[in-house]
């Protein structure tokens, strides 16, 4: 954490809920295909935290055959 108070770091499973809640507040469908990819791993899936707080949520998950 810096003097901000914000943290980007890797999501950790026990993130999952508090995450999807945050999707659902914008789209059920969005929040449905999350959880889909968030069951298959966490790998690239980050969460932008405001003094421990989860307040946002970026990722991508990688494309099979390409680079």
């Amino acid at each position: 954490m810096n003097e901000t108070g914000l943290e980007l770091r890797p999501m950790q499973p026990s993130d999952v809920p508090a995450v999807l809640n945050i999707i659902m507040e914008y789209d059920v469908d969005d929040a449905t295909e999350a959880r889909e990819t968030y069951d298959a791993g966490l790998e690239g899936q980050y969460c932008l935290c405001e003094r421990q707080t989860i307040i946002g949520v970026a990722g991508a998950k990688p494309i099979e055959n390409s680079d």
